[in-house]
């Protein structure tokens, strides 16, 4: 009995992390000096603008750190090591499911100095081999969206066929396309499809902080989807009140 409730607990706690990180991001990168040398020990904090809500790590003996388990939102980076200036980029824009890369050169100096960076890039994910086109809240709020249904956001996506209320990726079947909600399932039993219908889950938009359709390269913790996967990651809290 202790055995079975051993295995019982070792599923439900991997089914959480692994829905969690489908609907979180996670921050690598490697951390130089001017000459391009590794800086092991480095402390990486990356504080999420919108909650206050602080991730740490520190570099390892490669100058690599990995920051996983990150919302959806606006972050601050933070680099901070012993005979430099204290690095601090703003602006980093995290997406569900993605691993984006910031690397990060110190220059000489005290900690009590920083560099500023703003207005940076769009953030490159070079880690996986995902194909996906993602809508964040922002966008979705100024599309004209038919009835205010969330499952007719991919109408305005890449890769995508309609026909009345089903919805095909690169040519496969509807009962294909998975459809999660924050890492879990959202799709009908029985006729194992989504749609305006056939829709167990219907979301707001106004909750919605992302939705992403990954066609090829969906990862394997979203699995029974051969057609690719509609994923939706709602709206996390901040600490100021908002809505409508």
């Amino acid at each position: 009995m202790q055995a079975f409730r051993t295995i019982v607990l070792v599923i439900v706690f991997t089914t959480v992390a692994l829905g969690q990180a489908a609907r979180t991001a996670t921050l690598v990168g490697n951390v130089t000096d001017p000459t391009g040398a590794l800086v092991p020990g480095a402390k990486v904090t990356v504080k999420n603008v919108a909650t206050g809500f602080v991730s740490t790590g520190v570099t390892n003996a490669e100058g690599a750190y990995y920051i996983p388990f990150l919302a959806v939102g606006e972050y601050e980076l933070t680099v901070e090591a012993a005979g430099f200036k204290t690095y601090v980029q703003k602006g980093l824009e995290l997406r569900a499911g993605e691993v984006p890369r910031v690397d990060v050169k110190l220059e000489l100096g005290a900690t009590t100095e920083s560099v500023m960076v703003t207005g940076a890039a769009p953030l490159l994910q070079t880690e996986t081999s995902q194909v996906t086109h993602a809508l964040m809240a922002s966008t979705i709020r100024q599309l004209p969206i038919l009835q205010n249904k969330a499952h007719r956001l991919p109408y305005y996506m890449a890769g995508v066929q309609v026909s009345g209320a089903n919805i095909s990726v690169v040519g496969q079947p509807p009962s294909e396309l998975g459809f999660t909600l924050d890492g879990i399932s959202g799709k009908t039993a029985i006729t194992n499809e989504i749609g305006d219908v056939n829709t167990s889950v219907q979301p707001a938009l106004e909750a919605l902080a992302e939705a992403r359709l990954y066609t090829t390269g969906a990862p394997a913790e979203m699995g029974h989807a051969s057609g690719g996967v509609l994923a939706f990651t709602f709206k996390s809290g901040t600490n100021e009140f908002h809505g409508s």
